[in-house]
This record gives structure tokens, sequence and C-alpha cells, in this order.
């Protein structure tokens, strides 16, 4: 039987989502779920993890040394799980590190699946609600059948927020957004376009929505001409419009609930670790034992809302801010920058408006541990960059 290699692929892109951001579902029953998740991978993907050169993975044992070494210097424990989550992005990486021209379209059809996957949740959302039973996986997702999963808590008029297979709507939020940055790169039809806004509206989660607008906009000035300018301004300006009113509403409410000031207080945080420990930062596991986090944590607190207990008891949600705080300056600047040079989006234009997508949503929820995030840095280090020239003709090949 021929195995499709394409659906492989894609198939695995999503078990890398789901082993970083995904519903809990083991845990409390399988301890170190991660690594199944990295089995699984290993797998699917093994005859590329076999072609690929011995000094590729060099690179992996030399990226785990000195992990090693800078937990010692910063005498912390190092997070174990990292080393599955960083494992399972080279075990990706085997698929694209000969010429990455093949990733934006598996991406892209992940990102095409996660969209009709969550407009599937919108009726049950409406008129279901009432069939929705309350899990035991960690956070206590509400489900349908055990195949469509909503937020434990209530959204907009009560309704429940669709999170898709992630364990927060924001994550989910994450993959839409993909979804939407393709279908503008790809200049996929008005529908299309139309639906993927529909799929991030319908999570209710402000993180989306704000970096929906971002990626729009980001989107539309990179690809300004003077003959469509008018009528790109134009065109616009109506949907900023309406979404405006709501998108603020939804952010207002974030910033003066104990959720904002979460994302608010983590970045006050950053400043004074980067301040204190600028070379080594922090121990990020143990932040809120950190005498200058608490203090930091405590000065950000702006509202009389919110649940201030434990805002100050949880952990770090603002990924960007935790990256400073785990890696210090020096290493903080580094990761950005392997981030920002990924081969695997060749185009200069893609890679902008996805990076708005990828650090919007990074700055509200923590993701900056996962496969899926070190996949874009550690793809710097890996694959080998194709040309703009042969970026450009499959791009154009895929269109047709």
């Amino acid at each position: 039987m021929k195995i499709n290699r394409q659906a492989v692929r894609v198939f695995s892109l999503g078990v890398l989502c789901f082993q970083g951001f995904g519903v809990r579902i083991f845990d409390g029953i399988i301890p170190g779920a991660i690594i199944l998740w990295t089995f699984i991978l290993l797998l699917l993907n093994w005859r590329s993890v076999k072609s690929m050169p011995v000094n590729k993975w060099g690179v992996f044992i030399g990226i785990i040394i000195f992990y090693l070494v800078f937990c010692k210097i910063k005498n912390v424990q190092p997070a174990l799980f990292v080393f599955a989550a960083w494992a399972s992005a080279f075990i990706i990486l085997s698929n694209y590190w000969r010429g990455p021209h093949s990733f934006i379209y598996d991406l892209s059809r992940l990102g095409r699946f996660c969209m009709w996957y969550s407009l599937l949740h919108i009726p049950i959302m409406l008129f279901l609600k009432s069939a929705l039973i309350t899990t035991s996986f960690n956070m206590q997702p509400k489900t349908f059948l055990y195949l469509f999963y909503f937020n434990n808590g209530e959204g907009f008029m009560g309704m429940p927020r669709i999170q898709g297979f992630c364990w927060e709507p924001s994550c989910w939020n994450l993959l839409l957004n993909i979804n939407l940055v393709f279908t503008l790169y790809f200049k996929r039809p008005l529908k299309d376009l139309a639906l993927s806004i529909i799929s991030i509206v319908s999570v209710f989660a402000t993180t989306g929505l704000v970096v929906m607008v971002g990626v729009i906009a980001a989107y539309y000035l990179l690809n300004l001409s003077r003959k469509k300018a008018l009528r790109t301004i134009f065109l616009f300006t109506i949907v900023m419009a309406i979404l405006a009113p709501f998108v603020y509403g939804q952010l207002q409410d974030k910033l003066s609930t104990g959720s904002g000031n979460a994302r608010m207080g983590d970045f006050a945080i950053a400043a004074a670790i980067a301040k204190e420990s600028p070379l080594l930062g922090a121990d990020l596991d143990n932040i809120t034992t950190n005498k200058i986090a608490i203090k930091a944590r405590i000065n950000a607190w702006t509202t009389e809302q919110g649940d201030y207990e434990g805002y100050m008891e949880q952990g770090m949600t603002n990924a960007f801010a935790s990256l400073i705080v785990e890696w210090g300056c020096v290493l903080f600047i580094l990761i950005i920058y392997l981030l920002l040079k990924t081969p695997l989006l060749p185009d200069k234009k893609l890679r902008i408006v996805f990076m708005v997508a990828l650090l919007g949503v990074l700055m509200g929820t923590p993701i900056s541990r996962t496969g899926f995030f070190y996949l874009f840095v550690f793809s710097t280090l890996v694959c080998y960059k194709p040309s703009m020239r042969k970026a450009s003709n499959a791009v154009t090949q895929y269109n047709q």
C-alpha cells in the first residue's frame, strides 16, 4: 500500500501542535506523556529521520549539552520535558532539511483543517450547549462526544468558548490565524477569507482577535500597490470598522481583569529580571518564589477586579516575556533572531505576516517551550535556505 507522504507530514505537524498545546488528555494518567507523542512522531517519520545527516543530529546534541551547562551555571534544575519537545522539533525538521518548500503547503493544509474543524463547533456552541459535559482532563474543558472541545468558562453572551483540540482558546487561535495568513498569502477566494475570519471571531479570544487585526493590517500594508491602494484601504477600513468595537470591547475587558494584568505583569517581571541578571535570567519554574519577580508583579497590578491571589500564585503566561526570564537577554535576542530568519518560510512578506501571528499569540499564552515554537528556531540551524526563485515558482504552481 502506497503511503501518502504529505498526509503523514501534515498529520505529524498536527501531533507536534497537540504535544505542545493540545488538550491534556493524559495528565494524571501517563506521567511524561510528552515522550509518548515524541515516540509517535518518530514512528511516523522514521524514514526521514534515518536520512537526515549525522551532523544535523549533532546540532541537537550540542543544544542539549549547552542547555545543561547553562542550567548548571544558573544553578537551576533543567526542565527535562523540553528535551522531548526539542527532539520532536528535530524529527519534524527531518522532513524539510533538504529544502523546506513543502513546509508552507503542509502547514497551510493543517491550518485549513483547523478552520473547518473549528467551524463545526459553532452549531454545537449555539444549539447544543446543554449537551456539553465537563471532562476530567486538566483545566476541565467541556466536550461534545469527546470530539469537540470548549473552554470551561463562559464567553460572549454566555456561550462556551471554542478551543478546538487545544488546551486554551488563545492557542487554538494561533492555528486559526496561521490559516488566515496562508489564506491571504495564497490569495484564496473571498469565501475562504470570510470563513477564516468567522472561525477566529467565533472563538471570542481577545488575543486571537487582536492578532487577526494585526495579520490583516500587515498583509495589506506589505502588498499595497498604487493601482489597488484606494480599494484596499477602503475595504480594510470597512472590515476594521465592523470589527473594531468588538475587538476594543474584548481588549478593554481583558486589560481590566486579572487575565490581562497577568500578561502585563509578566512584562514587568521580564524587565526586572533583565535589569538584575541580563546574562542568565532567572529560574522560570520557580518564578513565584523569586523576590524580584514578586515585587514586579505586585507593582504591575492595576485593577480592582480579578483574582489577585491567583494572579500572584500563577506562573508566567506571557511566553515572550518568559523567554527573557529563562534565557537572559543575550540568548533571548539570539532565539528571536533565529526565529525571524527561519528558512521554513522563504518568502519575506509571508515570514513577516506569519511572525505577526506567532509573536502576537506568544505574548498571550505560554507556548515558548513547545516543539512547535522551536521548530522555527532550530530550522535556521538545520535547514538549507531555498532560493527565492524556487520559492516563487513553488507558490505559483500551488496557486495554479
